[in-house]
């Protein structure tokens, strides 16, 4: 099977999970099928190789979120249509899966309906819901019209969007849950290791961007009130800190701001710790970095946000906070400092990530495609 599949950004230009999971099902998917990425680039540049998966790079992008307007009207945008179209002709896949748009734009679908080319898309995060404009609104409730099969990494996700008018005559809507990639012998082995230790500080770690929605600032701020001599909290991740959270870090010699961890060297990070904590404070369409967690044996801390608490067995994988005040995640923090209790939960942490392998997910979406290609799923 041709699959060419579209994402704004694509490796080695990731800015989030969402990137990250694109990636990691088109590399699962080009192990028996012919995949393609279409993602925004320089002008000219000629299309590469990466694990295997062919990559075309177009510049597409004036900002990150841009108007259909825009794509209508504006010369330079034109020209990114007439670029878009070109390569998808060229490639002439058999399918055609969508992901995160932005510059791109819903346009996308409407050249993949010209062309005569069975959709899905997967949503990945909520820009197709800026409702700032009716007529950009207008085009996006019509042109989701022409997706054959619409995807969410969650439930919560999904029904978001199902809520909101879109896509309201695709032929399947379906939660597909993100995947990993992990060897069972290197689980087991972190696994009796997380098992054994005894002794020291508790290592709490977090992961993402540095930014108000996720809460960051927050953890820094009640992880200030644990006792040092117990736990120390390690911070990996960019952008910008308020400057009170980084007044506290200065302060604290149990709080370590290590900046960007990259991929290849997150999981050796993690394996040092113990417990990781997503205290996001805006509804998550996943929570990627769950599913890292779980490869290294960590439970999680986790707010009752988005698609997250789909991910997480409360009290058996992590704790799920039913609010966002200061105490309760004090307390969610403080039960972990008794390391029986980070043990206890372990066993179910490697259980629960059986069902995130890479291949179940592989093995969903090319069935999704095969309906998408074979009719049930054409308009």
């Amino acid at each position: 099977m041709k699959i060419l599949m579209i994402n704004i950004q694509y490796y080695p230009n990731i800015e989030g999970g969402a990137e990250i999971s694109t990636q990691k099902l088109a590399e699962g998917l080009v192990k028996t099928n012919d995949v393609s990425v279409l993602c925004d680039g320089a002008e000219n540049q000629m299309p590469e190789v990466i694990n295997g998966v062919k990559v075309y790079r177009t510049p597409v992008r004036i900002g990150y979120r841009c108007k259909i307007e825009e794509v209508l009207t504006r010369s330079y945008k034109i020209q990114a249509y007439k670029r878009i179209k070109k390569i998808i002709k060229e490639i002439n896949p058999d399918v055609l899966h969508t992901n995160n748009l932005h510059a791109f734009t819903v346009i996308v679908w409407k050249i993949a309906k010209e062309l005569g080319i069975p959709m899905v898309h997967t949503l990945r995060d909520y820009s197709l819901l800026d409702r700032r404009r009716f007529f950009e609104n207008y085009i996006r409730e019509k042109c989701s019209n022409y997706v054959d099969v619409v995807t969410a990494p969650s439930q919560f996700t999904l029904n978001v969007f199902l809520k909101a008018g879109m896509f309201k005559k695709n032929k399947k809507s379906i939660a597909v849950p993100n995947a990993i990639d992990y060897v069972e012998n290197d689980l087991r082995e972190c696994v009796c290791q997380k098992i054994v230790r005894i002794g020291g500080k508790i290592k709490f770690a977090y992961l993402g961007r540095y930014a108000p929605e996720k809460g960051v600032d927050w953890l820094v701020r009640v992880f200030s009130l644990i006792d040092k001599n117990e736990a120390e909290l390690h911070l990996f991740g960019k952008g910008k800190l308020e400057d009170r959270t980084l007044q506290i870090i200065a302060e604290m010699s149990n709080i370590f701001d290590h900046g960007f961890c990259a991929e290849s060297k997150l999981m050796g990070k993690l394996k040092q710790c113990d417990v990781v904590v997503a205290p996001s404070l805006w509804d998550e369409p996943f929570g990627r970095i769950i599913l890292d967690a779980y490869k290294a044996a960590c439970p999680v801390i986790i707010t009752d946000r988005g698609g997250m608490p789909e991910v997480v067995e409360d009290s058996k994988t992590g704790l799920i906070l039913k609010s966002e005040n200061d105490s309760e995640l004090q307390d969610a923090i403080e039960y972990f400092l008794d390391r029986d209790n980070i043990k206890k939960m372990i066993p179910n942490i490697a259980n629960q990530l059986h069902r995130y392998g890479i291949e179940d997910q592989v093995s969903t979406f090319t069935e999704l495609y095969q309906f998408a290609i074979m009719g049930e799923g054409r308009k």
